[in-house]
């Protein structure tokens, strides 16, 4: 996989094809498919590359410009355990004995975890028996975390955000997830859905439920009774709007309870 701050070294090259990028491709609907279908086949090739507010856009060699789509955010990967000998990806989360670590560089692990810290290929998130995020969270007591999206509704599957657990903790019934979305649904449109799912560490995920926004301004409550363990993600997907997107965005609060 080609990034895309490495991109712009290889733009003229014609061996590069539409899985050689992060491309939200979705964004574009059916015209998306036939230009990612026609680099595929090698019709032709990326010349340029362009990253703004308004998202990602493609210049091709036949002179067409493909975008600009959303750049979606990347999740972390939940890798279980530190062990050595293992290729860790930037933003990797992996459990070492004294809590939960960030990787911050992308590297092979070498056979101590304390010189690779030092080095500052990982860092500690969150060290055992602590609490991740503000609002009275931390020592024991409750984690609270807030998510909030972008400022647009998406005619697609689009991610609003995430949220890294730091410790073995649950979602209870009694706190449940409250969510807002702050925007103007005219009346008789449709409704706004988000997402909610789990991804576990080792790489199984399960959906837990679905905030569903009918009005404007409206605020949601997902009561739920699911324990988690530390470097478990929990993830938020607006499901795609079928109205004209307004704008607006989704702010989610979290309570989670520290086992």
């Amino acid at each position: 996989m080609v990034s895309t701050l490495s991109l712009r070294s290889l733009l003229t090259h014609p061996d590069i094809r539409s899985g050689d990028i992060e491309f939200n491709w979705a964004a574009l609907g059916i015209w998306g498919a036939e230009v990612k279908a026609a680099l595929e086949a090698g019709a032709v090739y990326i010349t340029d590359l362009t990253i703004d507010e308004n998202g990602m856009t493609l210049t091709l060699s036949n002179g067409n410009l493909v975008g600009p789509a959303p750049i979606q955010p990347t999740l972390p990967r939940p890798m279980g355990p530190w062990a050595e000998g293992v290729s860790y990806k930037k933003a990797d989360f992996v459990r070492g004995p004294a809590g939960l670590l960030i990787v911050q560089a992308d590297h092979l692990s070498s056979d101590d975890l304390d010189a690779d810290i030092a080095d500052g290929k990982l860092a500690y998130y969150a060290a055992n028996g602590e609490g991740g995020g503000g609002g009275g969270g931390g020592g024991g007591g409750d984690i609270y975390a807030t998510v909030s999206s972008l400022d647009l509704l998406v005619a697609y599957t689009g991610t609003v955000g995430y949220h890294m657990v730091p410790v073995d903790c649950a979602l209870v019934a009694g706190k449940p997830i409250r969510a807002r979305l702050m925007a103007a649904l005219p009346p008789g449109s449709a409704d706004a859905e988000v997402e909610v799912s789990l991804k576990h560490v080792g790489g199984s995920s399960e959906t837990l439920g679905v905030l569903t926004f009918t009005d404007a301004n409206d605020i949601v409550e997902l009561a739920l009774d699911e324990d988690l363990a530390a470097g478990d993600v929990l993830v938020f997907e607006q499901q795609p709007y079928t109205d004209p997107p307004p704008a607006g965005q989704f702010v989610i609060s979290l309570t989670l309870v520290p086992a």
